[in-house]
This record gives C-alpha cells, structure tokens and sequence, in this order.
C-alpha cells in the first residue's frame, strides 16, 4: 500500500533546494505563456470596443492598443528573464528567503510593466474617448489605480498618477525584498558571532 503513496517522496523533493527553486523556474515560465495569452486576449476585446468607436475616437483606441502590446512584452519578457535568474541562483542555506525575495521583487516589476504602458496609453485614450474609454479600461485593469475625471486634464492626471503610483509600488516591493535579505543577514550574522563566541567559552573553560 505504502507504494502507492507518492506524498512523503512529494514533500522530501519539496525540502531539496534545487527541485524546489525547479518548480518555481517552471511556474514563472507557465505564468509567461498565460500572460502571452491573457494579453491576446485583452488586445481583442480592446480592438473590438475601438472598432465600434465613432471615428474621432478610433485614433485614440489605436494608440491604446499599441501601449498595450508594449505592456504584454513587457510583462512576458520579465517574467522569462527573471526565471532564467531565478535558476542560476547559487545554492545557499536559506535558499527560499532569496526566492521569495525574488518574486517580492517580480511582484513590483510586473506592477510597473503593466501600470505604466496603460496609464500612458490610457491617457491619451481618454483624451479622445473620455468617459467611455475610461470605464473600459476600468473594466479591463481592475487591479491598475485610476486617476483623475474623463477629461483632458484627467487624461494627464491619469498619466501621471498611474506611473508614480507604479513607481510607489515598485521601490515599496524593492524594499520588502532588501529588508527580507537584511533579516537574513542579521541572522547568520547572530548565529555566527555566537558560535564563536560558544567556542571561545569553551577554550576559555579549558
């Protein structure tokens, strides 16, 4: 019976350093071919709401769109560089406090990937859809911050409110990920210090 419960060798391949930052390799790979298809996706329900704009509008759907294929790239190419990184990883005693860290930092990157192409494109979407081009991209990125009213000077708003409050999240991530590897540090630092000072008790006693 015991043959058939693969659970124990599951979790024993989980504790190796190596077949778990595997595993996490290939979930980002995964994750990049989902966005690649998410973001096909997205362009055709983007160019399907531009195509049935009246003509005044179309320009600003095409500009939109085009952002937004610069925001998919940016976001697959990210999620495919930072697996590679991810298992060229050195071997280390902590090794999932670096991933994490890692994918902390990811986190922040693939925010500001998407936010920033969206909030420029987008801009300029509202200025020449206004309302209604502002609650379709509501609808589309309900996870982005919006910014200002469906006017032109909240087409600037929006700009300007959605890179900085990309750049807010980015450096906020960036820093979660240097105080987890400070911890680290401080840790091994404290362990280390008081293995010698373990060792100098004992030559002291001797």
């Amino acid at each position: 019976m015991e043959k058939y419960l693969f659970m124990p060798m599951v979790l024993q391949k989980l504790a190796q350093e190596k077949f778990f930052r595997k595993i996490c390799v290939i979930a980002l790979q995964v994750l990049a071919v989902v966005a690649g298809f998410a973001g096909i996706t997205g362009f055709v329900q983007i160019w399907n709401y531009t195509s049935r704009l009246q003509g005044s509008v179309i320009p600003g759907g095409v500009i939109f769109i085009l952002f937004f294929v610069v925001a998919v790239y940016m976001v697959v190419h990210t999620l495919w560089i930072r697996s590679q990184q991810l298992q060229e990883l050195p071997e280390a005693e902590f090794c999932i406090v670096h991933i994490a860290a890692s994918f902390i930092r990811l986190a922040g990157e693939l925010y500001a990937c998407l936010a920033v192409p969206v909030a420029i494109g987008g801009g300029m979407f509202i200025w020449f859809g206004q309302g209604g081009a502002k609650d379709f991209i509501k609808n589309l990125f309900p996870l982005l911050k919006s910014f200002g009213e469906a006017n032109f000077l909240g087409g600037i708003e929006f700009i300007l409110g959605g890179v900085f409050y990309a750049l807010f999240v980015l450096i906020f991530c960036y820093l979660l990920a240097e105080l987890l590897v400070i911890v680290l540090d401080l840790t091994m630092n404290t362990r280390f210090t008081r293995q010698i000072v373990e060792q100098y008790d004992k030559k002291g006693v001797k």
